[in-house]
């Protein structure tokens, strides 16, 4: 099998065929073929048969893409990674000669396969009390390749800077797992540099995940108008039977349109499986800040995981904002007393003095989410006669 492997892979290359050259190169699937698996076994020689079926280039990738599967079917993570990062190092060195745009489908699949090794070697190397090394090293491999695209200055549809997202979002998926958000941000500055092309020439596909990415780096970033036009991008254009991918998305969208003042309904959230949710947007929107508390309390970890914490924390507004609002329906009146406020924070269950309140009015009112002033001398918020609770989100980002 090893040998027909080598004639395959000449044949289409010789005929230019970069979708099939690609599916021959799955790397999982060759780990799980029993008989290929034996067969590489008993070839010690492995790479001289290779060189003289295919040629020394060719060879070379194929010997390390096929020692790569032996490694992987016996579950030696590290070392299957370290031999397709070799593959993919001598790939590279074709991939960047002339007349080559044809080979992007295997390009793709190679840089993929060595994300998700590295990401597996990280893995087993943190097991072992090792240093992990496999992400760092597999960055610079793929910096490599994503120059490789842009020194193609040809038309896009025919250059291989239709390569450069694929490897951009792997890299961007890369230095999120290392918590490197420097890094994050140095390789999304590329894909607004010279040279790089449009996000929109790109397959939707490929626009769906980065703009997922790029809006969970402006979510980090407090950039929350980018961060929900690009979470509810990712949301809208999933195609609908990936329901995971959809509701990762969903559950870094929910807080930052919260902050907005946008709340999901009870059906979005079962249908999507975030009951984490239910009680923090319900608290939010009626002003129970008690509630608020003990929600944000209950997930702390999984919202300090993900990164989520700190933007919950500042969501804390829109619930002080509409226990105001609230309490201004029921007296209504323009002309709200300090205590009268105060007896709105202990219907809710928070004791909480003067002093305190009108440090609240007042950063409501900085923000822009209240209309009207603090009277001291009276001890009263007097509202604005004209909509003195703005829509959130156009209070604060207007």
């Amino acid at each position: 099998m090893a040998l027909s492997f080598c004639r395959t892979v000449i044949g289409l290359v010789n005929a230019q065929n970069g979708p099939e050259l690609a599916a021959q190169f799955s790397i999982w699937e060759k780990a799980g073929n029993k008989i290929l698996v034996q067969e590489l076994q008993k070839r010690p020689n492995l790479g001289d048969v290779c060189q003289a079926q295919a040629g020394k280039e060719w060879g070379v990738v194929i010997d390390h893409h096929l020692s790569s599967c032996l490694h992987l079917s016996k579950q030696e993570i590290e070392q299957a990674y370290s031999r397709h990062f070799q593959a993919v190092q001598e790939f590279l060195g074709i991939f960047q000669g002339d007349n080559t745009t044809w080979l992007l489908p295997l390009f793709m699949l190679l840089n993929k396969d060595l994300r998700l090794l590295a990401e597996k070697a990280e893995r087993e190397q943190q097991r072992a009390g090792q240093q992990p090394t496999a992400l760092s090293q597999s960055i610079d491999l793929l910096r490599r390749a994503l120059s490789s695209t842009l020194q193609d200055r040809g038309r896009f549809e025919l250059s291989k800077r239709q390569g450069s997202l694929s490897v951009v979002t792997h890299l961007l998926k890369i230095t999120f797992k290392l918590n490197n958000l420097q890094l994050c941000v140095q390789f999304k500055k590329i894909t607004t540099g010279p040279g790089f092309p449009s996000i929109d020439d790109f397959p939707l596909a490929e626009q769906v995940t980065f703009r997922y990415l790029r809006g969970r780096l402006a979510l980090l970033d407090a950039d929350y108008e980018l961060a929900e036009e690009d979470l509810a991008f990712a949301f809208e254009y999933c195609p609908v039977k990936y329901v995971q991918n959809r509701r990762l998305a969903l559950f870094f969208l929910i807080p930052v349109r919260l902050l907005m003042g946008k709340y999901p309904s009870d059906h979005l959230l079962n249908k999507f499986r975030l009951p984490i949710y239910h009680n923090i947007c319900k608290a939010a929107r009626r002003g129970d800040l008690v509630l608020y508390e003990e929600s944000i309390r209950q997930h702390h970890k999984l919202l300090l995981r993900k990164g989520l914490y700190l933007l919950m924390q500042r969501c804390r507004v829109v619930a002080y904002r509409n226990l105001f609002a609230l309490t201004h329906q029921i007296l209504g009146q323009s002309k709200i007393g300090i205590d009268q406020l105060q007896v709105s924070f202990r219907t809710v269950g928070m004791e909480i003095d003067a002093d305190e309140v009108q440090c609240i009015v007042a950063n409501l009112i900085f923000r822009g989410m209240v209309k009207g002033y603090i009277s001291h001398q009276h001890q009263k918020i007097v509202l604005s006669a004209t909509d003195p609770f703005p829509i959130i989100h156009k209070a604060l980002f207007s």
